[in-house]
């Protein structure tokens, strides 16, 4: 359920869809060095045919083509031990894992104790996510060929996917002592900086990069990636278009800037940039999914959930489709269904924290509570300072009637992040059921202090001065929720409450009306009008009113009573 203030009687937290940070697209640099290493190739090679060979090999991008032209360069030169590795790598880019084995056994064969095989291996395990043993091997081909720039780069690669990210800025910057001009290596560098959040020295690095060569879409992109982390969304969009202007099919610059649009909340224009993404790429599930949570912002769930498992086809373990399939599902007040897409992430990454919390949530919607705290609970052993799973246990102690215990986790919320003042109301409405109405008013208070024109605040300290019988002051109080939020069924019963009880009967009708105007079935207003009705004497309308109100609550014994004083005082 999406990370968002929702107002109940005690707030629960629903959580946003969860979107990571835009990819850094490493992998892309790497086909760079390719280009920039074949360049070199041609550039040496002597046989015209070959060479011919190798520049269409340079500038083809599909993998399937790029394999038969491989085939054609080892029949002409069976010993190059560069177009061996393109050809395991190509292999490995269509997800034919065997194949590309087969092709680095061969390599092994033939050269086994080479710097071509050492990094063939390394490219492999990275490939397969066998991150840690890429660096070693990696690592034993940069022995054997310390100032060779490709296995720095993939090195410094392999380290920001292994997040040692200290590690990764010192080989991009042992690969710009080789080549201060080398483009790619400043990029790398960007990203690892990127990734160590110093994003201004990132910033500089792209900047770096395009002065040296200023079509260079890769360091446009991430420039753009940066931007956003700095939530400066227009500036990111720009970078982004600007790749786009020189390669309209670039579909991660694409993707980035639906991403951006989506942070400014121009959610049309991001489903737009998504299924231009899609028309290039059909099978990008990372758009499918972010397509899906633009469409949840827009309430429009049941269409989200489509994409989600459209992403879901693609890749059947993906974990932020399955848990957004699960908060449309919640949004949909569909709670078991969405527990189900929650344990089936689970199944696959146990220790995801929102996944754990977003469970709770469903099941405390579901009332639940002991299930629920049990969820948030788990979630606190893995992050203690998850100061929303934190909140959410005291709201489901809250609805156990277990007020002290409920009060110790919000006082618990506030150390970590003392200007959550959701937690300070929902604490506020725990010392109120424990009729302690000072404190509680003086938890609202420090609430109003960090969200100002906040009305269901203001409404609850209203509420709990009338508690305190100082009707005059809740009213003072609940104008100036009226002033802020006209359409709030319990802050027109709460001004209706007090007009109530400094016998200014008639407003206080007028009240209670509108209230009812605002949810025909609050069960607080609907039982005050009937009491007000039957206080000045209109037994039949008390009656109807009260009748009215079991219907709804069959079990309210408080309106039972008035239909029994009803009957006595129509029956004289």
């Amino acid at each position: 359920m999406p990370e968002d203030d929702t107002n109940t009687s005690i707030e629960d937290i629903p959580i946003l869809p969860f979107r990571p940070l835009p990819p850094k697209r490493s992998s892309e640099s790497n086909q760079e060095k390719e280009i920039e290493n074949i360049n070199e190739i041609i550039k040496n090679q002597p046989d015209l045919k070959i060479k011919e060979l190798w520049s269409e090999l340079r500038d083809n991008d599909d993998p399937l083509e790029k394999i038969q032209i491989c085939g054609k360069i080892i029949d002409s030169d069976k010993s190059n031990l560069d177009v061996q590795r393109i050809l395991m790598n190509c292999y490995l880019t269509l997800g034919k894992v065997v194949n590309a084995e087969k092709k680095l056994k061969e390599i092994e064969t033939l050269h086994g104790n080479t710097v071509t095989f050492y990094f063939a291996k390394g490219d492999f395990l990275k490939h397969t996510k066998k991150i840690p043993e890429s660096i070693e091997w990696y690592l034993k081909a940069l022995v054997k060929s310390p100032n060779d720039d490709k296995i720095l780069h993939n090195l410094g690669n392999a380290y920001d996917a292994n997040r040692e990210f200290e590690k990764a800025l010192e080989c991009y910057q042992e690969e710009l002592k080789i080549d201060d001009k080398d483009y790619i290596a400043l990029t790398g560098k960007g990203i690892a900086l990127s990734d160590l959040k110093k994003y201004e020295e990132a910033i500089k690095c792209y900047e770096e990069a395009l002065k040296i060569k200023p079509d260079y879409v890769y360091a446009l992109n991430n420039k753009g990636n940066v931007l956003s982390d700095l939530k400066k969304y227009e500036e990111a969009i720009k970078c982004y278009e600007e790749a786009l202007k020189i390669k309209p099919d670039y579909h991660t610059a694409l993707k980035n800037k639906g991403d951006a649009l989506s942070d400014l909340k121009k959610y049309e224009e991001a489903i737009k940039c998504y299924d231009d993404v899609l028309k290039i790429k059909p099978d990008y599930h990372t758009a499918l999914k972010n397509k899906g949570i633009a469409l949840s912002d827009l309430k429009k769930y049941e269409e989200a959930i489509k994409c989600y498992e459209e992403a879901l086809k693609i890749m059947p373990d993906y974990v932020y489709a399955l848990k957004n399939k699960g908060n449309a599902l919640y949004n949909l007040k569909k709670y078991e269904e969405a527990i189900k897409c929650y344990e089936e992430a689970l199944k696959i990454k146990p220790d995801d924290v929102r996944a754990i919390n977003n469970k709770g949530d469903a099941l405390y919607n579901l009332k639940k509570y002991e299930e629920a705290i049990k969820c948030y609970d788990d979630v606190l052993q893995i992050k203690p300072d998850y100061h929303t799973a934190l909140k959410n246990k005291g709201d489901a102690l809250s609805d156990l009637k277990k007020y002290e215990e409920a009060i110790k986790c919000y006082d618990d919320v506030l150390q970590i992040k003392p200007d959550y003042h959701t937690a300070l109301k929902n604490k506020g409405d725990a010392l109120s059921d424990l009729k302690k109405y000072e404190e509680a008013i003086k938890c609202y208070e420090e609430a109003l202090r960090i969200k100002p024109n906040d009305p269901i605040t203001y409404n609850k300290i209203a509420w709990n001065l009338a508690l305190r019988t100082n009707f005059l002051k809740s009213l003072e109080y609940v104008n100036k929720a009226i002033a802020l939020e006209s359409n709030e069924d319990f802050i027109w019963h709460t001004k209706g409450y007090a007009l109530m009880n400094l016998e200014r009967f008639q407003e206080a009708l007028d009240c209670f009306d509108a209230s009812l105007s605002c949810n025909k079935k609050f069960r607080l207003s609907l039982e005050d009008k009937s009491i007000l009705l039957y206080k000045i004497g209109m037994f039949e309308e008390s009656k109807k009113w009260a009748l009215l109100t079991l219907e709804y609550y069959p079990d309210n014994k408080k309106m039972t009573e008035l239909l029994e004083s009803i009957k006595e005082k129509l029956s004289k």
